[in-house]
């Protein structure tokens, strides 16, 4: 009986060690600044319907109180740091009180103060996160943040297909209201599972491995071509020629996305559409062909100021009053906030990819996270950007916005480890 108890004692202690171990480790990653970042990343279909349904208000309020709760982790941590005031903050800093200001001269107040919410929420805000989180980022716990979001999306995804939900639920379903930025969300996981599978060990393989398919399946279903198109064009890309994976393993992930996008494809809504793309009864290409034709007619109209954010909408005929943007960075920018708008979009999105980019090209064949996630964030903003040619540059463009923080965080990292390296080579 006495060692039927000391057994019994033992498995309860151990039983009790994992589960508050499990406990832990998850408040622990819900608490820290790389789960925050993953989260803004993932998080556009919800926040999308900003001030327009009450999920708006909840998703706002979620990703605020995720952000603060990062802050004071790092601060917890002693890693919490104001950003440097270089020029890149100060061409923020003015572009913002600019992009502000145009509200008093918007047509339109109310639906540009929520587009310029959602952008400083959910663009602006974790950018600044993770200027200050790469340069000290565990990249462990921020490639599990990644696969745990994108599992739980893929698993909400299903529920809502079988079982037909509505609500706010429905914001992360391929069939649901916002399938534009659910479909953004998903081509971003499936270029995430494309750079980790190159990163990882064996195990977190065999996960991206299993979440590879219906990642495909769910971005097919929402039948939208542009976000469908760049994530396989730059997966592509990647994999065969930036990533580290060997020739026959690369031939074999080209077979099986071949052959899954081949299988998914067939008879689904989205091949309808990309075989009527060049057609003029094809409506969103028609739509956009317009919107393009409509404000180069109307550009001497247009003041050097711009017409202020939200109000690009005045310029279309009534049918077409719910479109918010002219579904182009540069025509949005020139438009609403002028050349003024325009000039410093320009100087704040360019610069530092450049910068990253050859970083990233001198020192490639380097193994370590930095460079690692500086290949990371050079991957995501092309991906952002690319779709922010036909998309929002504000409200929709939070993947290049969030990618600008993580490629300067990660410079800044990667310069404070030359200095200290160099201070220890002075020191010897």
């Amino acid at each position: 009986m006495k060692a039927l108890c000391i057994k019994i004692s033992d498995f309860y202690s151990q039983i009790a060690g994992t589960i508050s171990t499990g406990i832990y480790g998850f408040v622990t990653i819900l608490a820290f600044a790389e789960f925050t970042i993953a989260v803004s990343y993932f998080g556009q279909p919800l926040i999308k319907g900003i001030f327009r349904l009450e999920s708006g208000y909840i998703a706002i309020s979620i990703f605020l109180m995720l952000v603060i709760l990062a802050l004071i982790n790092l601060w917890a941590r002693g890693k919490l740091s104001i950003p440097d005031m270089n020029w890149f903050q100060i061409i923020l800093f003015v572009f913002i009180i600019w992009a502000l200001m145009s509200l008093m001269w918007s047509a339109t107040f109310s639906s540009g103060f929520a587009r310029l919410a959602t952008w400083l929420v959910m663009g602006i805000l974790p950018m600044e996160l993770a200027i200050i989180l790469f340069p000290n980022l565990n990249f462990q716990r921020f490639l599990d943040s990644i696969l745990f979001l994108g599992l739980v999306i893929l698993i909400i995804s299903f529920i809502t297909i079988k079982t037909q939900s509505v609500g706010p639920m429905m914001r992360f379903s391929p069939t649901g209201g916002e399938k534009v930025a659910y479909a953004r969300t998903m081509g971003f996981f499936l270029l995430c599972l494309a750079w980790i599978f190159d990163k990882t060990i064996f195990w977190r393989k065999i996960v991206v491995i299993a979440l590879f398919l219906p990642t495909v399946y769910f971005l097919i279903c929402a039948a939208t071509r542009a976000p469908f198109a760049i994530a396989l064009f730059l997966a592509f890309i990647y994999v065969f020629f930036a990533s580290r994976i060997k020739k026959i393993a690369k031939s074999f992930i080209l077979l099986i996305i071949g052959g899954a996008a081949i299988q998914f494809l067939s008879g689904s809504f989205m091949i309808m559409r990309i075989l009527t793309v060049f057609k003029s009864v094809e409506f969103s290409s028609s739509v956009r062909g317009f919107i393009w034709n409509t404000v180069l007619k109307n550009l001497s109209n247009i003041p050097l100021w711009g017409i202020g954010i939200g109000s690009f909408k005045i310029f279309l005929p009534k049918m077409l009053k719910h479109i918010q943007h002219p579904h182009n960075s540069f025509l949005e920018m020139l438009i609403e906030l002028g050349i003024p708008g325009l000039m410093m979009y320009l100087i704040l999105m360019f610069p530092i990819p450049l910068l990253g980019l050859k970083k990233y090209l001198a020192n490639r064949k380097t193994r370590n996270n930095q460079i690692y996630v500086l290949e990371f964030g050079l991957l995501i903003w092309s991906y952002g950007f690319l779709n922010s040619l036909i998309n929002d540059a504000l409200a929709g463009g939070i993947f290049e916005w969030i990618s600008l923080g993580i490629i300067a965080g990660t410079l800044k990292g990667m310069q404070i480890q030359k200095e200290k390296t160099n201070t220890s080579q002075l020191e010897l």
